[in-house]
């Protein structure tokens, strides 16, 4: 090569690694451009006013009546990506709220930033957390894999996603860390440090505080503090940063499915039906907002949210609870507990007793215990199956029982009956497992109908201070449905608990660990 040949290539070279630059700088400015140039995907849009404008006047009136209040004032920008708005929000430091409704695309959003800010960020460092182990283990990190392997031309395509880890050099990491202990969030410092909250709802106020240990040693750095989550309780931290006391502190998105071209519409009209548009589920699953929830709530709607998809600890004996109906749109439901595993074997509506009486015959040898409503209908169906195992020759027997909520409690001082006690008995595990640093003493299905009707009900204490539990008839007058999946539950779960085995014998102990001063502490005081 002469000299003046190397000239010119020294002029190439030079001219290429200012156009590196100039994109290293563009990327830095806009994530978008950055997921553009590496990542195969396309991002969430708001839905257009005018696919509203067309569905809506197709509903009831009397349907989507937040939406119609509130029409004029919602973001329908057609053609518009909000997923592209937060990235790009995201590109400098900062404290960044996301109450965005379920299926919007948070845990996608939250795992394109991960490979944004670790390519762009020489020696970043991000820490993961989420409100329950799984949610960390297989949504986030199952999604920042899944989005590695669609991008290209990045870092981490060369360092790798480990199961919840990317190493790309000893001062350059992300990894999740389990949302436990305060003490786990400290230490971590460098000029670039993200921390990332994935269901952030479900995420305890001291974990909240170990965060901000990490934001005050971490003096002339740039600091990301990222909290995604649909809404839940009207209490607690990640309310208080969207809507509360620290709100103004942070920079808060909010998005209903309503706006989002991710959720059928035809979907939110089928919640809305099932659930109720005053349900707490609904409204925090598909408006994207805070329930109003009030202290006569018995289960409160973050404490059910905690246990729905657990893996929970391991425990002996399995039960089955079967609320019976026949007419109307009440369902006969089979729920059915394998030591703290909850699952749901069957439900349907309009079929004859002799159908239901079959089919609990069919799974009692299933189970240790079966347990059905000895109230009205299911009365009948237990003396059809009584009559049945009496002509059975030899006779066996039955592990199917009868129980009838409005008897006398087992502890009469303390509720009205037996319905309350059961339901109380509920309660409990809920408030121990939302409490509990593992979250794993409950695991229930993601079942919008169980999770509404287990945060629908309502107690009061009467003035002898023993617990009544709102009655079916009663919910009906305020718009409810009959809570048939969580009455089979709570049968299910109250014969685990007279049975015997692991769960009746770890009972006092999750009742003790419960925060004494949460709510219903005063009612808590009578319990046993």
């Amino acid at each position: 090569m002469n000299e003046l040949d190397f000239l010119r290539q020294e002029q190439l070279d030079g001219d290429r690694k200012s156009d590196e630059k100039a994109r290293l700088n563009n990327w830095l400015r806009d994530p978008v451009r950055w997921v553009k140039d590496h990542v195969d995907v396309e991002l969430a849009k708001y839905r257009s006013a005018e696919d509203i404008d067309l569905w809506l006047p197709g509903v009831p009136r009397d349907r989507h009546l937040w939406l119609r209040q509130r029409r004029s004032q919602i973001k329908f920008n057609s053609g518009q990506s909000y997923q592209a708005e937060a990235l790009r929000r995201m590109a400098k430091p900062g404290y960044y709220a996301f109450q965005w409704a379920n299926g919007t695309a948070k845990t996608t959003t939250a795992a394109l930033f991960v490979l944004w800010f670790l390519d762009t960020h020489v020696g970043g460092k991000i820490v993961t957390t989420a409100g329950t182990w799984s949610q960390l283990t297989q949504q986030l990190w199952k999604e920042i894999a899944h989005w590695n392997d669609r991008s290209r031309g990045t870092v981490v395509n060369s360092a790798g996603v480990n199961a919840t880890s990317i190493n790309i050099a000893p001062d350059w990491f992300a990894f999740g860390r389990a949302a436990k202990e305060e003490g786990t969030f400290e230490g971590v410092h460098g000029k670039y440090v993200a921390v990332i909250m994935d269901e952030a709802k479900a995420i305890k106020p001291e974990i909240f505080s170990g965060v901000r240990r990490i934001l005050r040693g971490n003096q002339g750095g740039h600091f990301w503090w990222i909290c995604m989550s649909s809404p839940g309780s009207p209490t607690g931290p990640f309310f208080d940063i969207t809507n509360g006391s620290q709100a103004h502190r942070w920079h808060v998105s909010k998005l209903s499915a309503y706006q989002s071209e991710r959720v059928a519409l035809s979907q939110i009209d089928q919640d809305s039906q099932d659930l109720g548009e005053s349900s707490p589920l609904f409204v925090a699953m598909d408006l994207g907002e805070f329930p109003d929830e009030t202290e006569d709530t018995v289960i409160p709607i973050s404490w059910v949210q905690s246990a729905v998809g657990n893996s929970p600890i391991a425990s002996i004996g399995s039960a089955m609870g079967v609320d019976v109906a026949r007419f109307g749109d009440d369902e006969t439901v089979f729920m059915r507990v394998d030591g703290r595993k909850v699952s749901m074997q069957d439900s349907y509506s309009g079929k004859q007793l002799m159908a239901t009486t079959g089919r609990i015959m069919q799974y009692a040898p299933t189970v240790n215990k079966l347990v059905l409503d000895d109230a009205g209908l299911g009365g009948g169906v237990l003396d059809r199956i009584r009559e049945l195992e009496g002509q059975q020759v030899p006779r066996r027997a039955s592990n199917i029982t009868g129980i009838n909520g409005g008897t006398r409690a087992a502890h009469p001082d303390k509720f009205f009956n037996l319905n309350a006690e059961m339901m109380w008995e509920l309660r409990k595990i809920f408030e121990a497992n939302y409490r509990s640093e593992e979250m794993n003493l409950i695991s229930i299905p993601a079942d919008p109908k169980l999770i509404h009707q287990l945060s629908a009900r309502k107690y009061e204490v009467l003035s002898d201070g023993r617990i009544k539990i709102e009655g079916k008839s009663e919910m009906r007058r305020r718009g409810e449905k009959s809570p048939d999946r969580a009455d089979a539950l709570m049968y299910a779960w109250w014969v685990t608990l007279r049975g015997g085995g692991s769960n009746s014998d770890i009972m006092k102990a999750l009742v003790d660990a419960a925060d004494p001063d949460s709510v219903g502490a005063r009612v808590r005081r009578m319990e046993f």
